[in-house]
C-alpha cells in the first residue's frame, strides 16, 4: 500500500503560493460555472421566458442560445391576435399594474429574478407607451431582449477573474497545486 500526500489550497492560498495555479483555478472556476448555468440557470431563464409568453396567450416556437455568442428566439403570436380587443386591454392593464413591482423584484411569473429582467426591457422598449396595438410587438421583443441581457450579464461576470475569485470564496472551493478544483 502507498500514501500519497496531497496539498489542498484554498483560492487566498493558490494565489499566494503559485501564480499558474491560481491562473487556472480562475479557468477552472470559470469551466464550472458555465456547466453551472447551462445545466440549472438557463432552465431558470428559459422558465421565464415562457411563462411570460404565456402570461400574454403567446408561444415560443423555438431558440438558440448560448452564453458567448448571438443568441435568437421566435414567438408565436396568433393567439394573442385572436383575443378580443378587451382581453388585450386587460393584458395591457395587468402588465401596466405589475411593471414597477416587477421591475423590483416581485418575480409574478415564476417567482425567480429573471422576471425583473423582462420588465426592465419593458420599461426601456415601450418608453411608457404600452397599447393592445403594440402589445403583439413589445412583449416579442422584450422577451429576445431579456434573453440576451441575461445570457451577456451572466457570460460577462463567468468571464469577469474577480467575480471568480469572490465565488471561489463563497463557495469554500479547495483546490490542488495545479489549480485543479479538488
Amino acid at each position: 500500500m502507498r500514501t500519497i500526500q496531497t496539498k489542498i489550497y484554498t483560492i487566498d492560498e493558490l494565489k499566494k503560493e503559485n501564480k499558474q495555479g491560481f491562473e487556472n483555478a480562475l479557468q477552472n472556476i470559470s469551466e464550472r460555472r458555465v456547466q453551472s448555468f447551462m445545466d440549472h440557470y438557463s432552465s431558470e431563464m428559459m422558465d421565464t421566458l415562457e411563462a411570460v409568453a404565456e402570461k400574454f396567450y403567446m408561444e415560443i416556437m423555438n431558440y438558440n442560445y448560448d452564453l458567448f455568442s448571438t443568441s435568437h428566439i421566435t414567438v408565436n403570436i396568433d393567439d394573442y391576435m385572436e383575443l378580443e380587443n378587451s382581453e388585450k386591454n386587460n393584458l395591457v392593464q395587468w402588465l401596466k399594474d405589475n411593471l414597477q413591482s416587477g421591475k423590483d423584484g416581485s418575480c409574478p411569473f415564476t417567482g425567480v429574478c429573471y422576471d425583473a429582467d423582462f420588465f426592465d426591457q419593458i420599461e426601456q422598449l415601450s418608453n411608457g407607451d404600452i397599447n393592445y396595438n403594440n402589445l403583439h410587438v413589445l412583449i416579442p421583443d422584450a422577451i429576445e431582449k431579456t434573453l440576451n441581457k441575461i445570457l451577456k450579464y451572466e457570460g460577462d461576470n463567468i468571464l469577469n477573474d474577480n467575480d471568480n475569485f469572490r465565488y471561489a470564496q463563497e463557495m469554500e472551493l479547495e483546490f490542488l497545486e495545479s489549480g485543479e478544483i479538488y
